[in-house]
Formats: structure tokens, sequence, C-alpha cells
């Protein structure tokens, strides 16, 4: 099991995450706030989840770094399992990379995004680092 968390302006909604999961995976609406990717080829799978009481799990000094780069955060909790597929990966990348957008690894890394991609590209562990 993975879990991660995405940090976006409020202008990043589900319909955001939705193009980028569409392309992962079978879509399947679970609630309103999330979305749980399958594929059919293997037991993998991976959720998305619209979740603003995330934010009361950080410290005040981690909101505090936050809020000076995305003012207004939105949190949405990213959560699955890699046995075959990493759809973890598979999700990170084709997501539109725009300004203000953080991935917290819930390990001790949080960075924007495309320096996640980045670390994709290079084959280089972000799921588990702690910097």
């Amino acid at each position: 099991m993975f879990t991660f968390i995405i940090i976006a302006d409020k202008k990043f909604v589900l319909s955001d995450a939705l193009a980028a999961l569409n392309k992962v995976g079978r879509i399947e609406y679970e609630t309103p706030n999330r979305i749980v990717v399958r594929n059919n080829e293997s037991k993998d799978w991976l959720a998305f989840e619209l979740n603003q009481d995330i934010k009361n799990d950080y410290e005040s000094d981690e909101l505090e770094k936050i809020i000076k780069f995305i003012p207004e955060p939105v949190f949405a909790l990213v959560e699955g399992r890699i046995e075959e597929i990493n759809m973890a990966d598979n999700f990170i990348v084709r997501l539109e990379s725009k300004p203000n957008i953080m991935i917290d690894n819930n390990h001790g890394l949080i960075v924007d995004l495309d320096s996640i991609k980045h670390r994709i590209q290079n084959n280089e562990e972000w799921l588990y680092a702690s910097s």
C-alpha cells in the first residue's frame, strides 16, 4: 500500500485529476469526492479523494510553508496498491503541470509536482523517499 497527498491551488479541481486518472485505468466513483482506478490486468488500484480535513494533519510550521507557496490549498489523498503496475507514477506523469501543485509523500518529502515528475523520468525513488 502507498499513500501520498496532493496539495494544490483551489483552482485544481476533481476534473484535473479525472483527466489524468482516465488515462491510468478503469474509473469507479465510490463517492462524489473519491475515485478509484483499477487495472484490468492486475490487482493494482489507485484511489483519489478530495479531503480538506487532511489540512489538520499538518504541524503549524509545515502549513505555514505550504500556504506561502499555495495561499488557498486544496488537499487530496491518493492511496493504492502496487503489485505489477506503478499506477502512482502513471498518475503523476499524466497530471498537467500547473503552478502551485505540491506532492507530500508522507515520508518527509514535500515538493512541487515537476520535481516528482523529474524523479520519475530519472527512475529515482519518490514515493518512499525522505528527501
